[in-house]
């Protein structure tokens, strides 16, 4: 028996090629065979109104490649790039993100485009990885979706330029053969250049005004200053040289097992048949997220740098019945306080009462008893508090302002001339920022004001006088701030 034919297995291009009238259907298979990826747009009518005219070009018979190139606003030389290029890309590309690849063709000048498989092969390969280093922002053409932002578009713009093997070999040399990582080091290397901008260099620590605008304006203008094939080089030693610092900060500060931190005092504790037992380390953890079938595994790093406490509440036989996260802190004057964040049993469900009971015996007794164990054990977690918080930097992306300069001197090749130019364009910035605040300041205070003008205080000032032009100043204020 033939075999029924799904409605989902039909290609919507083929649906679409089907044409009663023999001439248009000659003229949409020609069509198809020719530009594969701008069928799928048309025959879905995924880049409307732009489809309809595309479509009415293609039944009459019409040349194509000036009216692509209009449609999709790109170059004309970027249209025949792609002329029955099938078999080069995969399906994926051409139906499904064919205007974002238009986009970053597009950026190329006709003699960088690729023309080998291989080309293509490397082409898509650095195109789809080097997504990942840009933010993406609506396009002004709502057919195409997205644009990449400019920095992601030069840095793949210029290893195209320096040829698709060489930049391949280039890439496999500096950052290693894993494609997976190799654009997430560039991406780590560029939010850690952000936040090296944002804590100031030699500058100093910047108010937040300030470092917001270092963070998302100077940052680019910083990186901008660079080469693709340069920022690549500064990425790959930036993996290496942050880890070293890391490395010699805990190796000459921490000799002790970072990994484990000290039970709560008196554990395990005992009321009837069930025990408290303290969980100190991230094995214990584990297995405890196993047995419950719950999160707590992923509280390593709370519990690291002592902002949580594990109590595992078991039976005479060892079996977990339930699990809880208590806190610890000082008050003002200066006494350890303990309180239950959460308890949980299987799969996060309500703990039994006689699992309750026990976690408040044990909260009251080292309440009563334990003061002195309890402040030590916070000395400890803050002593160390730094360094821990070192070990996951890489994984955070959150780095000391120290570290942070010390690993810049050492990735940059121009290290000097670097910390000088944020330091000059920080010192342009904050003063912009003065000279905006005394002249808002001036404008203020001819309507009775002596600092800044809010909403609510435009209207309360509207309300009194019927004066409209506060409202303007303070949107004009705040406009020219940002």
């Amino acid at each position: 028996m033939e075999r029924q034919i799904e409605c989902g297995e039909i290609d919507p291009v083929t649906i679409w090629m089907d044409h009663p009238d023999p001439t248009v259907k000659r003229n949409r298979q020609q069509a198809a065979e020719a530009f594969p990826g701008i069928m799928k747009l048309v025959a879905q009518q995924s880049i409307t109104p732009n489809s309809a005219a595309i479509e009415t070009a293609i039944d009459a018979g019409k040349p194509l490649i000036e009216l692509v190139a209009s449609q999709f606003g790109i170059k004309k030389s970027t249209v025949r790039c792609l002329r029955n290029k099938v078999s080069t890309l995969a399906k994926f590309v051409w139906w499904n993100r064919f205007g974002e690849m238009c986009l970053m063709l597009d950026m190329l000048p006709p003699e960088h485009l690729p023309v080998r498989s291989t080309d293509w092969r490397i082409f898509e390969e650095m195109w789809f990885g080097s997504t990942h280093i840009g933010d993406w922002s609506t396009h002004r053409n709502p057919d195409l979706r997205y644009q990449p932002d400019p920095l992601y578009r030069r840095i793949l713009a210029g290893l195209c330029s320096a040829g698709y093997e060489a930049s391949d070999k280039f890439l496999q040399r500096e950052l290693g053969r894993d494609k997976s990582r190799r654009w997430l080091a560039v991406r780590a290397y560029i939010r850690a250049v952000r936040q090296w901008c944002g804590s100031g260099g030699n500058y100093g620590e910047p108010n937040l005004f300030l470092k917001d605008i270092a963070e998302t304006c100077l940052a680019p203008e910083f990186l901008e200053r660079y080469s693709a094939s340069e920022l690549i080089r500064q990425a790959a030693r930036w993996k290496k040289e942050v880890r070293r610092a890391i490395r010699l900060e805990i190796a000459n500060t921490a000799p002790e097992d970072l990994r484990d931190w000290p039970a709560l005092p008196g554990m395990p504790y005992s009321l009837g048949n069930l025990t408290a037992v303290s969980l100190t380390n991230p094995g214990e953890l584990e297995i405890e997220t196993q047995r419950l079938n719950h999160c707590v595994s992923s509280y390593v790093k709370n519990c690291m740098l002592g902002a949580s406490h594990i109590l595992s509440i078991r039976t005479g036989e060892g079996q977990s019945l339930s699990t809880a996260e208590i806190s610890l802190r000082k008050n003002t004057k200066a006494h350890a306080i303990l309180g239950v964040v959460q308890h949980r049993g299987y799969g996060n469900q309500p703990p039994l009462a006689g699992c309750r009971e026990i976690i408040d015996f044990v909260i009251e007794k080292m309440r009563g008893s334990e003061q002195n164990q309890l402040l030590r054990i916070l000395n400890f977690h803050a002593a160390r508090h730094e360094r821990i918080k070192l070990i996951f930097a890489v994984d955070d992306d959150e780095y000391p302002s120290e570290l942070l300069n010390r690993v810049m001197q050492r990735v940059l090749r121009d290290s000097q001339c670097a910390f000088a130019w944020l330091d000059r364009r920080l010192q342009e910035e904050e003063a912009w920022y003065w000279h905006c605040n005394e002249k808002a300041a001036v404008e203020f205070r001819e309507f009775g004001f002596d600092d800044e003008l809010t909403d609510d205080r435009a209207m309360e000032h509207y309300r009194a006088t019927g004066n409209e032009r506060c409202f303007d100043l303070s949107l004009r204020y705040w406009k020219n701030y940002y």
